[in-house]
């Protein structure tokens, strides 16, 4: 009932109503379990069971986005232990605790059985083989130039297995000639099967008491979708959090945060892997206006203002023009190539398609840069005053602006001082504006201070500064 319901508004009209109705973008909630195939294995060697339960999150209205978590089970009488992989499982002390009294591994045919569940937890059915040397069993799963994937299972002089090690990378001999190595045939084992009803219940309760999920919905660059499209661009954030026990860190809480980039367009809905393949997709193309074009770099200025606010970009490398029948919109630069949008347009400018590609292959024209034309924009964000009164050891934020684009053409530095000594310095390379700092409580004394900012060109001459701005401060002793 709930999808049609979804489905119902979809239709009627989820490109107007998606701002405002964040439940358009809710998941459904499902469980599975099942008893797998390894416990025709297991049931030879332990007294216990082992289960698999899952929870799934999806979306009524795109495949794309499914989120699934998954444990493994140890089912010993009553007791259910989770695990969250069957490495983790079989190495610890209460799978081991769980064998049978009847296993005991101390020939080849047992040592087969141990391979035939290691294969179903890994899906190597013919790159395993074993071999004994004094206690241990060593049960190769993989070998890659000096890493050797490897269990390792101790046994006392009956067989009983006493301890089970398992590395991705063990230190061990291999012998010249891996005897009895043989496939691990899984076939002749029982198929997975259903778990009970009452099970299932109780794993519930499990997952719901384990886990906790949420969203958040939020709009991006509405201001600058406005001049050349009618679509909504949402990013979605579906979230996940757990109790986890890690050995070494003990118990602490982790979460899984999954994003998508979704586009209301009209009567639809479309949710995708990365904002990169939205903005390229024919769906964001056909709501571009109709009277838009991409007529001059004022108007090819305008997507990149949307690109702006939407992908990452080098804002060194960021270049805008055009080249035959296309505009280009160059993010980055990739091993010399250069990296981002290119939009095809017919002969008035109207987009026909739009790429987005790691290597646009096309040369970057030259371009002049006029400093003496520039406003490099120097302020004060905060404080807004510039001549303040402070009590005697206040800790005083402040930030400032500045034209960044001119900035990092030009490789700009900016330097604060206190009392004309430099405090701060930070290159062009790591210069982003807003720019935010504080003057530290120990350093504001009693007395007069002045705090000075300074956009300069590459290197610390401030006599050839782009732009200075300072504060007047007085301090005033604290009291006695």
């Amino acid at each position: 009932m709930k999808t049609y319901l979804l489905l119902l508004l979809l239709l009627l009209c989820v490109g107007s109503r998606a701002q405002n109705d964040e439940t358009l973008f809710d998941l459904e909630k499902s469980f599975s379990g099942k008893y797998p195939a390894l416990n025709a294995i297991v049931a030879q060697i332990t007294d216990a069971q082992v289960l698999e339960y899952g929870i799934s999150w999806r979306s009524p209205l795109s495949e794309n986005v499914t989120i699934d978590r998954t444990y493994q089970f140890l089912k010993t009488g009553d007791q259910l232990l989770a695990f969250d992989t069957y490495y983790q499982m079989l190495v610890s002390a209460d799978f081991q605790s769980a064998l049978s009294k009847k296993f005991v591994l101390k020939d080849d045919k047992a040592a087969l059985l141990f391979q035939d569940l290691l294969s179903f937890i890994d899906g190597r059915v013919t790159e395993g083989y074993n071999f004994k040397v004094g206690s241990d069993w060593y049960f190769i799963r993989k070998v890659f130039f000096d890493d050797i994937e490897v269990w390792k299972v101790t046994v006392d002089a009956k067989g009983k297995v006493l301890d089970i090690d398992y590395s991705s990378e063990m230190e061990v001999s291999l012998p010249d000639v891996a005897d009895g190595a043989e496939w691990s045939d899984l076939s002749k084992y029982v198929e997975e099967t259903d778990i009970p009803a009452d099970l299932h219940r109780s794993m519930q309760d499990y997952f719901e008491e384990k886990l906790t999920f949420s969203q958040e919905v939020e709009p991006l660059a509405e201001d600058q979708l406005l001049p050349l499209s009618d679509a909504k661009i949402f990013r979605v954030k579906y979230a996940f959090s757990e109790t986890v026990f890690e050995e070494g860190y003990g118990e602490y809480e982790s979460t899984s945060i999954f994003e998508y980039p979704v586009l209301a367009a009209g009567d639809q809905l479309l949710f995708f892997d990365a904002m990169t393949e939205l903005l390229s997709s024919d769906a964001f193309r056909s709501t571009i206006k109709d009277d838009f074009c991409f007529s001059d770099i004022e108007k090819a200025r305008l997507f990149d203002a949307v690109l702006d606010e939407l992908v990452d970009y080098d804002r060194r490398q960021r270049r805008v023009f055009q080249q035959y029948n296309s505009w280009f919109f160059v993010r980055e630069l990739s091993f010399g190539e250069p990296v981002g949008f290119r939009v095809e347009v017919d002969e008035v400018g109207k987009p026909m398609a739009i790429y987005y590609s790691n290597d646009l292959a096309v040369t970057i024209p030259e371009e002049t840069f006029d400093e003496s034309t520039v406003d490099w924009g120097l302020v004060w964000m905060d404080p807004l005053e510039t001549n303040l009164t402070l009590t005697e050891g206040t800790t005083l934020p402040f930030a400032v602006a500045f034209n960044e684009e001119a900035a990092s053409k030009t490789g700009a530095w900016l330097m604060v001082a206190q009392q004309g000594e430099m405090k701060e310095m930070y290159a062009g390379t790591d210069l982003y504006s807003p720019y935010y700092s504080e003057v530290p409580g120990e350093a504001l004394t009693a007395g007069h201070h002045v705090i000075e900012v300074y956009l300069m060109r590459p290197g610390n001459d401030v006599s050839t500064a782009y732009g200075k701005i300072s504060l007047q401060i007085e301090v005033l002793a604290a009291d006695k």
